[in-house]
């Protein structure tokens, strides 16, 4: 049992990572945005000023955990159109606070002007005097590339290629709500290569593959063999990079810390479980090991997941055991979609059948299945 003085020492950490992790998700500069000129210039105080200021504030509390919202406000011809989108794999705090900073200062920016656009790392913000939704854009754009080489430029390619495809495809076919896309492939030489793709959720499903395949066409001619580059567009976002983000990582380590204490009746636990039928059921479970020794186990999948969609992450996770946890007795994977957990005591019930021991969290040793991985032993 954690001793007072060891539990404020953890709270004192907590504090500290919390702020840590506000501090890298604080959004103090635009990575580019621009007027858009065609849409006219209003006066100071004027009617599309109020308008644009009353829209503007409503947008951080419209955005739903899906991150995207489109309004509009005022009477032509001084009504005001605003489309926000945040990047789909950032949590619902960090999109309204990224478009909160975004509705300040993209207007102090672009003082007169009717329209613009605004691109921050987890948000984008348009207003306009003109409706945006449901329409394709490309224009204006940005690019960002580092200047690293991949090595075998070629094979590189090749597999960002594959990759890129994969991801337009998927990201073309979320629903109304949600089209976005992130996985990895591995490259020339054991190279990881992280993509994600997003489109706004109001265009169609051939408009966003179009978008998605103009962004990846530009590729050869602005980023070729480059390792770490970025696509936006007034529509959608393409991200290739060769560095996994870790944030969400380090929130789901210190939530487990907190979480870790904290005990459930075995009804609450397994009424959260998501049944995904008789190939990879969520329903925890026991079974012996060597010498008799039980092993209790548990898997999981966010609800909104298809049946396949569920089955495939389990697996994936399944399939990194030997390779993180060798032979240990008791390991946990999680990521965003899905959790795998087995242990040597039972960690389900009221009280466990024995003491749980300490978790040390290790670095993973080579990338993760899925972005947002944590593996604990």
């Amino acid at each position: 049992m954690a001793t007072m003085g060891s539990w404020r020492e953890l709270l004192f950490l907590y504090l500290i990572l919390l702020n840590i992790v506000t501090l890298t998700v604080s959004q103090p500069d635009f990575l580019k945005y621009y007027s858009i000129s065609e849409s006219g210039n209003y006066s100071t105080n004027s009617t599309y000023q109020r308008n644009l200021e009353t829209l503007l504030s409503s947008l951080p509390s419209g955005t739903d955990r899906y991150g995207f919202y489109n309004a509009s406000f005022g009477e032509d011809p001084d009504k005001v159109y605003a489309i926000v989108l945040c990047r789909g794999d950032v949590d619902l705090d960090t999109c309204r606070s990224c478009i909160n900073d975004s509705t300040i200062k993209l207007p102090q920016l672009n003082p007169i002007y009717k329209g613009a656009i605004g691109w921050y790392g987890y948000c984008m913000l348009r207003y306009s005097n003109k409706s945006m939704t449901g329409i394709q854009a490309t224009n204006p754009d940005y690019y960002r590339w580092n200047n690293k080489n991949a090595t075998s430029v070629n094979e590189f390619n090749q597999a960002l290629r594959s990759l890129l495809d994969g991801l337009r495809s998927q990201a073309a076919s979320g629903g109304a709500r949600r089209k976005f896309a992130a996985n990895y492939t591995t490259g020339p030489d054991f190279q990881t290569i992280y993509g994600l793709m997003q489109c706004t959720p109001d265009l169609t499903q051939k408009d966003c593959n179009n978008c998605l395949g103009w962004a990846a066409g530009q590729i050869p001619q602005y980023f070729d063999g480059k390792k770490d580059n970025t696509t936006r567009t007034i529509i959608i976002s393409a991200v290739l990079t060769i560095i996994p983000v870790i944030g969400l990582i380090v929130c789901i380590c210190i939530f487990l810390r907190k979480r870790k204490q904290k005990k459930k009746p075995k009804h609450q636990v397994e009424a959260r479980q998501r049944q995904v039928g008789p190939a990879a059921s969520s329903r925890p479970g026991n079974t012996s090991g060597p010498a008799f020794q039980p092993i209790y186990g548990l898997i999981q999948c966010t609800p909104d997941l298809s049946e396949t969609d569920c089955k495939n992450c389990l697996q994936g996770a399944t399939e990194n055991i030997p390779q993180y946890f060798g032979e240990k007795i008791r390991g946990r994977i999680l990521t965003p979609s899905c959790n795998l957990r087995y242990e040597n005591y039972s960690f389900i019930t009221e009280i466990p059948a024995a003491a749980p021991p300490a978790i040390t969290e290790i670095p993973a040793a080579a990338p993760p299945a899925t972005p947002g991985i944590a593996y604990l032993s």
